[in-house]
């Protein structure tokens, strides 16, 4: 039985990119039915194969991001590695580049360049900082969006913190997803791409927006109120077991079901929970929900709905499968071997085997143009 095939299925998409946010947006655009061909250079791979841990070889998190993608290697700096994915643009939808506009232009690979092969050729740098910026040539990492970006600090309200989640490279991501689809839309009413120039910093807009706007008005909204745990009601409690638990109950019909079945007197409570910082039911709710473990809570509050939740170990989230996979039933084989591609996309690129120099195999990474990075 034939698979079901994607909303994005027919749509090619070059892959230039490295490490995690180009990465990650590809691997979204893959999963919603795009065929996807990562690039990757003799001279400088993705760095984020060679990091630990490593499962068969193969680093879990590289596995993850590029399962079901095609690998191509070249040697881009050569004149006839940088044709091949020149070639390779003139038939694709969509190029993703991480790489700075100087280092493209050297190669060919700028966007003037390309449109005059492909003028459907939608062409989206995800770089580091804002377009037209006094860094945006600067390099960057998910720390340094978080910082420039306020995030950091509204994170840490006293402090910057920096979270486990690399939110910015994450956020990033989904902007650049959002914006090719937006394009790919474009593109069926105007038959023409387009150059789109992201940038990792703008991927925390979502998050800072609206704090943004507060602070214009009610500056101490942005650091503490209801929603940063000064409501008891919306808040994370620790268990006996040392796990912690959830509570968000905002709305008065929650409230009034929380008060309703706890088994504690609730009649002294202020009536509205949320907006009204009330230490003494904050020290109540903490001292009864640390009399039993977090799973005892679970089953306690289950045949209830007062918007609560145990809070989970990554270990214990269940979430099988690719990202998007509930929802796009399209095949996901594994990760492709460094480079084991290249011969076939040269063929379907009309290379015929007697123009594959030896200038051109030396591009492809190994006389035979397949071998993981570093070996022989």
């Amino acid at each position: 039985m034939k698979q079901p095939s994607g909303p994005l299925d027919g749509i090619l998409v070059v892959d230039l990119t490295r490490l995690l946010p180009g990465p990650v947006a590809t691997m979204m655009l893959k999963t919603l039915g795009a065929r996807v061909i990562k690039v990757e250079t003799t001279t400088a791979p993705d760095m984020l194969r060679f990091l630990p841990p490593h499962k068969d070889r193969v680093n879990v998190a590289f596995a993850a991001l590029n399962q079901g993608k095609e690998s191509v290697v070249l040697d881009i700096n050569s004149e006839e590695g940088a044709g091949v994915l020149q070639r390779l643009c003139s038939k694709a939808d969509i190029l993703l580049t991480s790489a700075r506009k100087p280092w493209m232009e050297a190669r060919g690979l700028s966007f003037e360049s390309l449109q005059e092969r492909n003028a459907k050729l939608i062409y989206c740098t995800l770089g580091s900082y804002r377009a037209g910026s006094e860094r945006e040539q600067l390099g960057g990492h998910d720390i340094n969006f978080l910082a420039v970006s306020g995030l950091a600090q509204l994170l840490g309200q006293s402090a910057p913190v920096l979270p486990q989640v690399q939110l910015a490279d994450l956020g990033g991501a989904q902007y650049a997803v959002i914006c090719l689809l937006a394009a790919l839309l474009e593109r069926g009413r105007t038959g023409r791409g387009r150059e789109l120039h992201l940038s990792l910093e703008e991927g925390c807009d979502p998050y800072t927006h609206l704090a943004r706007e507060l602070s214009r008005y009610a500056p101490q909204l942005t650091s503490v109120g209801p929603l940063s745990g000064e409501s008891p009601v919306y808040r994370f409690y620790r268990c006996s077991d040392g796990k912690s638990i959830a509570l968000g109950a905002i709305e008065p019909k929650f409230q009034t079901r929380l008060r309703e079945i706890l088994p504690i007197p609730t009649s002294h409570w202020p009536d509205d929970l949320f907006f009204e910082t009330s230490d003494h039911v904050h020290r109540e709710l903490e001292e009864l929900f640390g009399r039993e473990s977090r799973d005892y809570w679970v089953d306690f509050f289950a045949p209830h709905d007062v918007c609560f939740s145990p809070v989970l170990e990554i270990s214990e989230v269940d979430c099988e499968g690719q990202l998007l996979q509930a929802h796009f039933s399209v095949d996901q084989t594994a990760v492709s071997p460094f480079g084991s591609d290249t011969r076939s996309v040269l063929k379907e690129l009309g290379y015929e085997e007697s123009e594959w120099t030896d200038t051109l195999l030396s591009s492809l990474g190994s006389a035979d143009g397949v071998g993981e990075p570093g070996q022989t």
